[in-house]
C-alpha cells in the first residue's frame, strides 16, 4: 500500500458503486469488501444495480450504513409507448440540439492497486 493511496482514500467522501449486481457476478466480491473496510466509515455511498440478489444485499449489509433502497417498477401502458413510437418518427426528421451530459460535468477516479 503506498502512502499516497492511503492518504486518498482517508479524505473519500463518496463512494459510487454502478451495476453492483454485474460487479458481483464478475467475481469482485472479495475486491469490493477489500476496498469498502479501508475507506472511512463516515462516508456516502452509492449503490446501484438492476436486480436486488442476495450478494447485492450482503454488500449492503456490510458496506452501508442506514441504507435507503428506492425500487423502481415500470407499468406498460401502449397509448405511452404509441405516443412515444409518433415522437421518435417526428425527432428523426429533425436533428436534435438537446444536450443531455452538462457541459461542466467533470468526473474524477483514483486508481489504487
Amino acid at each position: 500500500e503506498r502512502s499516497g493511496s492511503s492518504t486518498c482514500l482517508k479524505t473519500l467522501e463518496v463512494l459510487i458503486l454502478d451495476e453492483a449486481d454485474v460487479l458481483l457476478n464478475m467475481g469482485f466480491e472479495r475486491t469490493i469488501n477489500s476496498i469498502l473496510q479501508r475507506l472511512p466509515k463516515l462516508r456516502r455511498t452509492g449503490l446501484f444495480s438492476a436486480t436486488q440478489t442476495k450478494e447485492v444485499r450482503a454488500l449492503i449489509r456490510a458496506g452501508l450504513r442506514n441504507p435507503a433502497i428506492v425500487s423502481v417498477q415500470v407499468q406498460y401502458d401502449s397509448s405511452i409507448n404509441n405516443s412515444l413510437e409518433d415522437k421518435n418518427k417526428d425527432s428523426k426528421k429533425q436533428k436534435s440540439t438537446s444536450q443531455k451530459t452538462p457541459t461542466t460535468l467533470s468526473n474524477f477516479y483514483t486508481y489504487c492497486e
